[in-house]
């Protein structure tokens, strides 16, 4: 991997930025404090762990401990040094906690004019560690973390570093990694080091990490879920739909049983606003065979109705019924009653009209569905062929008049189709031959086993 930018040193100009990496830095070294290891090393790699005056070598490390727990940085500062300098080996955490320590320092104290090289003393210490303590993938992470935020102009050896100790580390790399990884390898695609198409190889290396950890739901799984969020965010400007479909789809036929593949791509296509895609949809489908829930069905369901596929909408719909209840229940009964109604299923709508009223006795929706199915009932003639089967009207108008009443919120929708249908009631004359009158009792037949009231209209 070749990198051809040059990044200056921070200047002075600077210095706000400058100590807000550093402020970052300090947490990704904190996060790891508690898993250092301070004891002492039996085996060490030094031929003499207290160095050539053991004497001021006991001193040196009692004033440390003494500042150290006081976190007092500047006056820790000049001990640690003397011990990193004489005896590195008289305790672990001389070399381990020296990034740490000198970065507190650079925050709280005065040291522009040795700013330069206690940066190089931080990142002297990883190197000192690694010599000290033999290779470890994790100290590689830090150190690349270091390098890219203190000194920008060696970023392209940072990412470097990165990726050979991500794949070193794979699945047990620490969690506070991720974010600043994606930061180094966006800073790097900005100044036209790295190409978008590497950029999104990147993005994929952490999230298929990222994904290992939030499936794997140990006790950090908020903390990578978090990582998620940030490394997301970072790559938004180049979440184009196109570009993640053609990133993502030539997998899927290998990976479409693999559940961390199909949700980490899940998450990011919605990120950069694919839910739309055919593809979002078949990617959810495929998941949803995998690990059903009742989210995942509602999502497909709200999916397919906006693509006027009603089948399919209906089967996720009843499909998510089992997990719903209270209002989510009620709506979903209601786009069931909708769309048998669309398919011309006027009994089952009714049913499905009827279960929404189960969970609200209350619901105008439930009762002007109920209309709608009536209305358009054809060929229902009962004992009088002569009024053509518009007896049916009778019937939905009755729900219509009965949701405004129940629920004034849809009274203007009742009162439109109530104007509507009371147009196509009976003439009355044809009702006088079959010896129907105004106001008497009338049972609809066919499906609807309704008992109305007459209801004609004048012919003139």
């Amino acid at each position: 991997m070749v990198y051809k930018e040059k990044i200056s040193v921070i200047t002075k100009s600077m210095k706000k930025w400058f100590l807000f990496l550093l402020m970052v830095s300090v947490s990704t070294v904190a996060f790891s404090q508690d898993d250092e290891d301070d004891s002492d090393d039996s085996d060490s790699p030094c031929e003499n762990i207290y160095g050539e005056d053991s004497v001021q070598t006991i001193r040196d490390l009692s004033m440390f401990n003494q500042y150290y727990q006081e976190k007092n940085w500047e006056k820790t500062l000049p001990y640690w040094k003397a011990l990193f300098e004489n005896s590195p080996c008289i305790k672990k955490r001389i070399t381990y906690n020296g990034p740490y320590i000198i970065k507190k320092c650079l925050i709280t104290g005065n040291y522009d004019e040795r700013k330069a090289g206690l940066i190089d003393t931080i990142l002297l210490c990883y190197e000192k560690r690694l010599e000290l303590f033999g290779e470890n993938c994790a100290v590689r992470l830090k150190y690349a973390t270091d390098i890219a935020s203190l000194q920008p102009s060696r970023r392209a050896e940072a990412l470097d570093m990165y990726y050979t100790a991500l794949e070193e580390c794979g699945n047990s790399t620490p969690y506070n990694i991720p974010r600043p990884f994606m930061l180094t390898a966006q800073k790097a695609h900005e100044r036209e080091a790295l190409s978008l198409d590497s950029l999104f190889m990147a993005f994929e290396m952490i999230n298929d990490i990222i994904d290992y950890n939030i499936n794997a739901n140990g006790p950090k799984v908020d903390k990578w879920k978090s990582a998620q969020e940030d490394v997301t965010k970072i790559m938004l400007p180049y979440l184009d739909c196109d570009k993640l479909v053609e990133l993502k789809k030539p997998l899927f036929d290998d990976k479409k049983t693999d559940l961390s593949y199909l949700k980490s791509t899940l998450y990011v296509m919605s990120k950069g606003n694919c839910s739309g895609s055919d593809f979002y949809i078949e990617l959810s489908e495929q998941y949803y065979s995998l690990e059903p829930s009742t989210d995942a069905a509602m999502m497909l369901a709200r999916a397919f109705l906006k693509r006027d596929n009603y089948t399919k909408a209906e089967k996720y719909y009843k499909e998510a019924i089992s997990g719903l209840e209270g209002t989510e229940l009620h709506d979903a009964y209601i786009r069931l009653a909708q769309l048998s109604i669309q398919n011309s299923k006027l009994s089952q709508a009714r049913d499905y009209a009827r279960k929404a009223l189960e969970v609200n006795p209350n619901s105008g929706d439930a009762y002007i569905l109920i209309g709608d199915a009536y209305a358009a009932t054809r060929g229902c003639s009962g004992s009088c062929a002569e009024l053509g089967g518009r007896e049916v009207y009778w019937a939905a108008v009755d729900k219509y008049y009965k949701a405004k009443q129940v629920d004034p919120s849809v009274a203007d929708k009742a009162n439109e189709k109530i104007s509507k249908y009371s147009q196509y009631f009976p003439d009355k004359e044809k009702a006088f031959f079959c010896g129907l009158i105004d106001g008497q009792s009338y049972s609809v037949g066919c499906w609807i086993g309704e008992t109305t009231t007459i209801r004609t209209i004048s012919s003139n």
